[in-house]
């Protein structure tokens, strides 16, 4: 069971930065959500289902045994949630530890994302290998640093992304991985700029468990719709709600065989709509 998962510190018994991976997140429009919730008397409400989500995400690990068995091995991880944003560190020191520390990081990634998303938090993010420490006070090393300014300036839409010196590192360990544990052979994908990034839609869709695949897809779909709508007066959030869509759309035709057709976007809702003013 997920309670029997040993979550122990790794920074605190050591006291100083550890070279580790990194991930910094970010939500999506937090800020404004806050703001909208206040004005409509509604923000003690808005918080509490923020602090269940996070709280559940965070404790949350998939029920099967071959998930289980990656996080019984000597890699431990950290985490430090403030405000609208997520740090999860693993130590990676050497490459037989980096290869055990991105297993674990790839499905505690995909896991916040996928609960986060199915509660209507779309997140940003980057992942960095570098130091950092994970304290009880504080959050601290170039990994957070770098992990950061990633998410700021190259992340740009809802994706997790990964930094460009460990890119081929990840997809070397992904090319051994996948003989044992088959959700990471679609755990990444590469964008458009030809950046890498965790393909958190795809990871728990098991032909096997057909019925909960499905459901999970269209409550996805349904948090997006709702997304384009709210947000179809502020372009700026509009297309990142936009490249979701996309990105939703490219994992039901590529990764759910005979995916159902109401299960995908429509192209209305994706698309800019124009007319003559006069």
């Amino acid at each position: 069971m997920t309670e029997n998962i040993p979550l122990a510190d790794p920074y605190e018994k050591i006291g100083k930065s550890i070279e580790s991976l990194c991930a910094f997140i970010d939500i999506l429009g937090f800020i404004e959500k806050t703001k909208d919730f206040h004005k409509r008397g509604q923000e003690e409400w808005l918080f509490k289902r923020f602090q269940e989500s996070l709280k559940n995400t965070l404790k949350f690990l998939p029920d099967r045994p071959n998930f289980h068995s990656m996080f019984s091995g000597a890699a431990r991880w950290a985490y430090k949630s403030f405000s609208d944003s997520i740090v999860i560190g693993i130590p990676a020191a050497n490459a037989q530890t980096f290869s055990e520390a991105m297993g674990k990081l790839l499905i505690l990634l995909a896991t916040v994302q996928t609960c986060l998303t199915g509660l209507g938090f779309f997140v940003r993010g980057a992942i960095t290998k570098a130091t950092i420490f994970i304290g009880d006070d504080i959050v601290f090393g170039y990994g957070l640093a770098t992990a950061y300014e990633l998410e700021k300036t190259k992340a740009r839409d809802p994706r997790i992304i990964f930094e460009e010196t460990i890119q081929k590192a990840t997809l070397d360990y992904l090319k051994e991985a996948v003989s044992t544990f088959t959700p990471l052979s679609r755990a990444i994908l590469k964008d458009s700029d030809g950046i890498l990034f965790v393909n958190y839609l795809a990871m728990f869709l098991d032909e096997d468990e057909r019925p909960s695949a499905i459901d999970h897809v269209k409550n996805h779909k349904d948090q997006i719709e709702k997304a384009l709508t709210e947000y179809k007066q502020d372009p700026y959030i509009w297309t990142k709600y936009r490249w979701v869509a996309n990105y939703h759309n490219y994992v039901c035709k590529e990764f759910l065989k005979e995916c159902p057709s109401d299960l995908f976007i429509p192209d209305g809702l994706v698309t800019n709509q124009f007319s003559k003013p006069i």
